[in-house]
């Protein structure tokens, strides 16, 4: 038998080309032979592993025992063909050890060993072809949700998705939201090609965008790029957006190819910014013009900023108070409490009619100043810090004392002269008694 299983493996040898050409892996074949009894007489290890069986066990087997009753016809007329010279092949339900049932094609071909016809079957296991085919479908259906969910991310975001590919220099994919933002289909940003950036970006942000496309050439996989710039609508406005940048694929070098990019319109941002900011300089304009003396404090008194009028007082710069303690550098102590309070109940304190006295340089005149104490409330109702607001009224406390000052003159000069009339009533008085004597 040693010699006949050489004679059926080289024979076999010859015949692994065509094999090989009708779509079979030689790795997948198992190989038995037999006479028209269909009796095992040579196989190989892919045999004994398709059938869990081992090599004392094979010897004797029919190769009937591994056909059901249903497909016994089909496979009788293809076996005995096969003795008859006709090679032939046909896909069968094999039933193997422990009744598993395994789809296989299986090939019969006459082998003449010793001068002796027998039939060679050659079977290919395809559990594992049906196994990667259901993985296929099963992957093309991931495959397919994937892409819908893709394309569904890109059709419901409300930015620009697109990719640009830095080889071509043009915009390689865009998702509908750019007929939104920016009034052009994808289609003709694509067509469009390099002109594209020529078209949209505005000529003084075109320097900055080619810099900018430069830079992204080398970024790293986690690194974000991002640019704001000025581009034209289709009806001639300009807006304003901001591109992210992330590398999307890389070439052979390593480089990125392209970038994947999400585009926002960022107009109406740019427009609440930029009145946010002249707001914050007309007000800046007139917090350090005004002649009220202000000063925002914190909830401990500390000095977060101060106009130049308040500063003044000191002859300080604005600069040398913040950081500083209120009443480390002005204000009676006493005061305090009244600061507390305003913090504590939220409530503002207003003193009118109670003058600050403080001479704020040495050897200088004393300045009085009206005073005024608000609260700042945050987001949840609470003290986040204080605005003292004093009027300098130094001038109306000197008028005030000078009227104080002359009234008492008057009422010394008045107290005077009626002094000297009682006087002069008296002596007259004394006078003309004594002519009536």
């Amino acid at each position: 038998w040693d010699a006949a299983t050489g004679e059926c493996l080289r024979t076999l040898s010859g015949h692994q080309g065509s094999v090989t050409s009708a779509g079979f892996s030689p790795n997948g074949l198992k190989i038995i032979s037999g006479g028209e009894d269909a009796t095992v007489r040579v196989w190989n290890n892919g045999f004994l592993r398709l059938a869990k069986v081992t090599p004392e066990a094979v010897l004797g087997m029919s190769f009937y025992d591994f056909i059901s009753q249903e497909e016994m016809d089909v496979f009788l007329d293809i076996f005995y063909r096969g003795l008859d010279g006709v090679a032939t092949r046909i896909e069968l339900d094999l039933r193997t050890g422990g009744e598993r049932i395994v789809p296989a094609y299986v090939s019969i071909f006459p082998l003449d060993l010793l001068g002796k016809i027998h039939a060679c079957v050659l079977i290919t296991d395809l559990s594992d072809i049906t196994s990667i085919e259901a993985e296929l479908k099963h992957n093309e259906s991931e495959l397919r949700i994937t892409r819908n969910f893709i394309r569904r991310i890109a059709d419901t975001t409300p930015n620009i998705l697109h990719v640009y590919d830095l080889k071509k220099r043009r915009t390689a994919y865009s998702n509908g939201q750019v007929a939104k933002i920016l009034g052009y289909t994808p289609e003709q940003i694509l067509d469009e090609g390099v002109g594209m950036a020529g078209i949209v970006v505005h000529p003084d942000d075109s320097p900055k965008m080619v810099d900018y496309l430069k830079k992204t050439s080398s970024i790293g996989d986690t690194e974000i790029a991002e640019i704001e710039y000025r581009a034209r609508h289709a009806n001639g406005e300009w807006r304003w957006l901001r591109s992210r940048h992330v590398v999307f694929n890389r070439d052979a070098d390593g480089l990125p190819a392209r970038l994947l990019a999400t585009t926002e319109d960022i107009t109406e941002k740019k427009r609440v910014e930029e009145s946010l900011r002249q707001n914050i300089e007309l007000l800046e304009r007139m917090f350090s013009n005004i002649n009220l003396m202000i000063a925002y404090l914190d909830t401990d008194f500390n000095y977060i900023r101060v106009n130049h009028a308040y500063a003044w007082l000191n002859g300080r710069d604005p600069e040398f108070y913040p950081g500083r303690n209120h009443f480390e550098v002005f204000m009676n102590p006493s005061h305090r409490e009244t600061f507390r309070e305003a913090v504590r109940t939220t409530r503002p304190h207003y003193a009118f009619m109670d003058p600050i006295e403080y001479s704020p340089r040495p050897g200088e005149d004393v300045i009085y100043c009206d005073w005024s104490l608000q609260p700042v409330r945050d987001a949840g109702g609470g003290v986040s810090g204080l605005i003292l607001a004093l009027v300098d009224v130094t001038e109306h406390q000197h008028a005030q004392e000078e009227v104080r000052r002359l009234n008492r003159e008057l009422e010394e000069r008045i107290a005077s002269r009626t002094a000297e009339l009682n006087a002069a009533t008296q002596e007259l008085e004394q006078y003309r008694l004594r002519r009536k004597r």
